[in-house]
């Protein structure tokens, strides 16, 4: 699904949304939500996103490492945010066509799209993981796949991702060796 080709609508089955669902992505206030209009067609939600000043993650060169490291920092900030909202963090489809970079604000959005089925936090992560490693070099994807493995391997939640790759992050703005924290509490050299 790449909204841009899309021209930033699109159809979902009847359902998939729920009513107060709907009101709190119309309603301007979520922050971690590029904005959202609603339409019933027949038997669907056609939804139209307001993309103006972010540009979506499968377009962004993606080559400096700590640029992907912000990104994904931020995207998993947004997720989470989600939370406070009420918005089911499981149902929302993390990947670079849903995640929508401000170069002049530097923050995140999510384009809200509801999966048909749940997947857990950790699946749904390790997914956009995946994707980015795609978009980048083969020192990038190997930063990638570790952080991957790190967070499959020590069964992570999401404040521990965001707080590991907020950390990595910083490293490699100061250039230290990376540490990234684990589900237990400690920290493991990538």
């Amino acid at each position: 699904m790449n909204l841009k080709e899309m021209r930033y609508q699109v159809d979902v089955p009847e359902g998939r949304i729920r009513p107060f669902e709907e009101r709190i992505l119309s309603s301007g206030m979520c922050d971690f939500a590029l904005d959202m209009t609603f339409a019933t067609l027949r038997d669907s939600k056609h939804i139209t996103y307001d993309c103006g000043g972010y540009i979506g993650a499968g377009e962004m060169d993606l080559s400096d490492l700590r640029k992907r490291f912000e990104i994904l920092e931020k995207a998993l900030i947004s997720l989470n945010k989600a939370g406070e909202f009420f918005i089911d963090r499981d149902k929302i489809l993390l990947n670079t066509d849903t995640v929508f970079y401000n170069p002049k604000y530097k923050n995140v959005k999510l384009a809200y799209y509801p999966r048909e089925k749940d997947v857990i936090i950790l699946d749904n992560v390790l997914g956009f993981l995946e994707a980015l490693g795609e978009r980048t070099t083969a020192q990038g994807k190997s930063y990638l796949d570790r952080v991957a493995e790190i967070y499959r391997n020590n069964n992570c939640d999401l404040s521990d991702m965001i707080q590991g790759a907020g950390e990595l992050r910083r490293e490699l703005f100061l250039g230290d060796k990376g540490l990234l924290r684990d589900g237990a509490g400690g920290y493991v050299q990538i």
